[in-house]
């Protein structure tokens, strides 16, 4: 039984055969050799497990990671770059070594700078093309015709799309037109 490594049953017998012959040598050094392969037995059976418990714990943090990393992705994608950064903010919690959701961050955080700082400017033009209306609103009221042309011409400049100023200036070029022939006339 021993050496087909039925230690247990192995054992019976050896301590049977203490029962028979007490003291004998033989039967406790094989008693104290089972005792120790079966410790190894469990110890190794303890291992094994605790290897198995880690790999799955492992596991399981690589799948809730890489589905953290790819909720982040989507978001990232669709321009949510605050909720991107959180998932990659949590992404790194699990594993802080890895190196792709920090450079994620970083990205997302030059990208909320140029997204302020394109808001920003959107914001400086838009104030300076309303105070070119303004001016060029004043100007002509004033029959400065001349400043009012350029004022306009600059609100074109900043915002070429929009209709108003080019009218003012269709306007006032007919106005300066008419000034000019009459001048001409006299």
């Amino acid at each position: 039984a021993f050496n087909s490594g039925y230690y247990q049953n192995a054992k019976k017998f050896y301590v049977e055969a203490l029962g028979i012959k007490p003291g004998e040598a033989y039967p406790t050094n094989r008693i104290g050799v089972i005792e120790k392969k079966l410790d190894e037995i469990q110890r190794n059976a303890a291992e094994e497990k605790k290897q198995a418990e880690a790999a799955e714990k492992k596991k399981a943090l690589n799948s809730k990671y890489l589905s953290i990393l790819n909720e982040g992705d989507i978001a990232f994608n669709l321009k949510e770059y605050d909720k991107a950064r959180i998932h990659y903010e949590n992404a790194l919690q699990l594993k802080s070594e890895e190196a792709y959701p920090k450079s994620k961050i970083e990205e997302i955080e030059k990208l909320i700078i140029a997204q302020k700082m394109k808001k920003q400017q959107k914001a400086e033009l838009l104030q300076q093309y309303k105070a070119a209306i303004d001016k060029g609103d004043q100007e002509y009221q004033a029959g400065n015709y001349k400043n009012a042309l350029a004022q306009f011409n600059d609100a074109i400049a900043i915002k070429p799309n929009e209709a108003y100023p080019k009218s003012k200036v269709v306007d006032i070029q007919g106005i300066l037109e008419d000034q000019r022939r009459k001048a001409e006339a006299e």
